[in-house]
């Protein structure tokens, strides 16, 4: 047996030093609508040149902190997360919800005219005189 590769009590000297300890990734952080309230709410009230305070103690950087004030402003309180709804893709569905919904109409149309010749024929033969349509 080498000298190089001896084990002592069964594990290679090699591998015997090193920290096969699994460290947890870090994952994103995700902000709560009343942390972010708080947050913005402490930073409006906070005197000329204590933000950057806040900010540090927080974790916090100004763009983050510039979104959420949009996001006030345009009344969005929480960021939604996923693809982005694309417009076309609700007006298409609108479009189609309302060609349907013309078709079913003139279906019933033509069944309603269908209906009152058949009445117009059948008191032809019964001999009722009908009032004349207004003319408009």
């Amino acid at each position: 047996m080498s000298e190089t590769a001896v084990e002592l009590n069964g594990v290679n000297p090699s591998i015997a030093g090193r920290n096969t300890e699994v460290v947890p990734k870090s994952s994103r952080r995700r902000f709560t609508k009343a942390y972010i309230e708080r947050i913005l709410k402490e930073l409006d009230d906070a005197p000329h040149g204590e933000t950057g305070k806040i900010l540090r103690r927080e974790g916090l950087y100004t763009k983050t902190i510039t979104k959420w004030k949009k996001d006030r402003e345009h009344g969005k309180a929480e960021a939604k997360r996923g693809r982005k709804a694309v417009p076309q893709e609700d007006l298409r569905k609108r479009i189609d919800k309302l060609e349907r919904e013309a078709a079913s109409l003139k279906r019933k149309l033509y069944q309603a005219e269908k209906i009152i010749e058949v009445q117009k024929k059948v008191s032809e033969l019964l001999g009722i005189v009908l009032p004349e349509e207004e003319q408009s």
